[in-house]
């Protein structure tokens, strides 16, 4: 049985590439967790077949800006992306996420998730069954049913404390 692997490459791209390439064809699902790199780096990585793990940090106004731009360009395919928290770091820049004390939780996965759907010019609830079908096939999860208005009440909720 192989497991799907995650891997948090910061600042090392070239040397995971030569480790990965040296196992070409032999390596199970690949997630390349909590991606802050550039443009070259995202190319290989989603050619390579990996998916990619988006974090709050897609939502932080100023260091994500790049990252954002990356993704409403389509360099980063939708079913290549794993939204991600990292928790307790990668917070989201939003007033939602202020009452966590800057540390993030799975609780303001649905910030990430708007930012992003937003990316993508996409609904936020196809958005939503989009990444979740995504999950459930990198983990090779049963299919899973979403109901995406209960994040929404939630969301709508955060917003008007």
């Amino acid at each position: 049985m192989a497991l799907p692997l995650f891997i948090h490459e910061r600042e090392a791209h070239q040397d995971l590439k030569k480790v990965l390439g040296s196992f070409t064809g032999r390596l199970p699902r690949v997630c390349i967790h909590c991606f802050t790199g550039d443009r070259e780096e995202l190319v290989h990585y989603v050619k390579e077949g990996y998916y990619i793990g988006i974090t709050g940090y897609v939502a932080k106004k100023k260091r994500g800006s790049n990252l954002r731009a990356m993704i409403t360009e389509g360099l980063l395919p939708i079913h290549r992306l794993m939204i991600e928290t990292d928790a307790p770091y990668m917070c989201p820049d939003d007033r939602r996420c202020k009452s966590y004390h800057r540390k993030n939780e799975p609780c303001t996965l649905p910030v990430t998730a708007q930012v992003l759907a937003s990316c993508y010019g996409m609904e936020y609830d196809a958005f939503c069954k989009a990444t979740t079908a995504n999950a459930a096939t990198f983990f090779s999860l049963p299919e899973m049913k979403l109901d995406c208005r209960q994040h929404h009440h939630h969301q709508q909720q955060q917003q008007q404390q």
